[in-house]
């Protein structure tokens, strides 16, 4: 049966949805206010910010959980790590995140986090070391990264300002307007 009016409810502290993730009995979603932490069963929220969290900015560009259950959230701020009362931010002072603005976040199949900077290239934590690839050292043609999927294990699609990524192990490969049937060279 079809519902003829049905009626929508805000969950949100804020008009925007930046990302969402689904963790069990629970929805993250990342906002222009902060991170939401929404029961599907109950309806019940949660609502984390700089002001009740370690969360350096409230605005929320990507968020995943991993396979042991840790949240990893990209601000334009630095990444922060957390589970229960457990947080932690990575930033440029304490890690080897290369810039502080992290805008995409994808996990591998080996639970290594990969971050997409907007300035800083991309980089692989494994939970110890971090890696950075740049328009310096690697074949990426843009530092500004956008997102980032996996479309199986070794196969990592990376968007940028200057073309579409594709790297697998050592050899990337870039697809642009001069080169593919792209018809502009920022991807989203």
């Amino acid at each position: 049966q079809q519902l003829t009016n049905p009626e929508w409810r805000n969950y949100l502290n804020s008009e925007s949805v930046q990302a969402i993730a689904e963790e069990g009995n629970f929805i993250w979603v990342g906002s222009q206010a902060g991170l939401t932490r929404l029961n599907k069963i109950t309806y019940q929220k949660e609502y984390f910010n700089k002001g009740n969290s370690i969360l350096p900015s409230n605005i929320i560009f990507d968020i995943k959980v991993d396979q042991q259950g840790y949240k990893w959230v990209a601000t334009f701020k630095g990444l922060i790590k957390f589970k229960e009362d457990y947080w932690i931010l990575y930033d440029t002072t304490n890690s080897g995140i290369p810039k502080n603005d992290i805008r995409t976040i994808e996990i591998d199949s080996l639970n290594n986090i990969w971050v997409g900077t907007s300035g800083g290239g991309l980089a692989k934590f494994n939970g110890i070391d971090w890696e950075v690839f740049n328009i310096a050292n690697s074949n990426l043609p843009s530092n500004i990264i956008n997102d980032l999927g996996f479309e199986n294990a070794n196969r990592l699609w990376i968007a940028t300002t200057e073309g579409l990524v594709k790297k697998e192990g050592f050899n990337w490969t870039t697809y642009n307007t001069s080169n593919s049937g792209l018809t502009i060279n920022n991807i989203s």
